[in-house]
């Protein structure tokens, strides 16, 4: 094997292995509507539909983490949070029976950029 096939195979597996650390689709259902965040972007979809209603591009990048949350108002439901780097972030949520989406954004100003 040639030095310059060596190099392209190191090249070729170094690319697929940072291909495969892309985090997956992470998706929160309530009866009625699903949220979708995938690398920056969300989409909430109506349950029986075809396609999103609405979709968008995050304002934080950072950690998505899906959890049971439990309200004192909406009762149960699924929320999917995503956290940046200096602590700002977005949360969704979805609960049994609501037609709609709970959303809360934190910004935080590290003096940089807001949510970064």
């Amino acid at each position: 094997m040639s030095r310059t096939t060596k190099r392209t195979l190191v090249a070729l597996t170094v690319l697929l292995l940072g291909w495969s650390r892309v985090p997956a689709a992470e998706t929160i259902r309530g009866d009625l509507v699903s949220v979708t965040v995938d690398q920056g972007r969300f989409a909430i979809q109506a349950r029986g539909r075809a396609v999103p209603f609405a979709t968008g591009v995050l304002r934080c990048q950072g950690a998505v983490k899906v959890a049971p949350i439990d309200d004192a108002v909406f009762g149960k439901g699924q929320a999917i949070a995503v956290t940046g780097s200096h602590g700002g972030g977005e949360t969704f949520q979805v609960f049994a029976g609501l037609p709609f989406v709970l959303y809360e954004v934190t910004l935080v100003n590290s003096g940089a950029t807001a949510c970064a």
